[in-house]
């Protein structure tokens, strides 16, 4: 179906039941936690996360054709880190032969997961996350 590769859906597989084996329909990140998508009809298992800091939340849901349906996930906060700062130093964008993501998506996937600070490390091109994260109002929560 045209996919480079399908994400997992976060659940152990039986090997004895192909059914098990499944995987995420769409990822969104949204900067402020908050975002809404189109998605086909279906039963569906929506999972929200803010890094390591908080618990995973999820919910199940059914959507109907032609309706909308909002679900509200509270994250719990379970640990603090006063202190500390969290980093990525290695992170490929839509310039890197190995990453599709945009640029949008790839500072916002950070700020979604609480990391602190990114280092661009593109193949053969110079990527600055700054103008990105400037454009996205995102720059107090990540820096590059």
């Amino acid at each position: 179906i045209g996919e480079r590769m399908r994400n997992s859906d976060l659940d152990l597989d039986d090997p004895a039941s192909p059914e098990s084996r499944r995987y995420l329909e769409k990822i969104y990140y949204a900067g402020d936690g908050i975002g809404s998508r189109p998605l086909r009809p279906g039963h569906y298992k929506v999972y929200a996360s803010h890094g390591p800091e908080y618990e995973l939340a999820s919910q199940e849901v059914d959507l109907v054709a032609g309706k909308s349906t909002s679900i509200g996930l509270v994250l719990k906060h379970s640990m603090t880190t006063p202190g500390w700062i969290s980093g990525d130093f290695h992170v490929h964008s839509i310039h890197s032969v190995d990453s599709a993501m945009d640029l949008p998506d790839r500072v916002t996937s950070y700020a979604a997961e609480g990391i602190d600070f990114i280092v661009a490390t593109d193949h053969n091109y110079v990527s600055d996350f700054g103008p990105t994260l400037d454009g996205l109002n995102l720059a107090d929560w990540v820096k590059s």
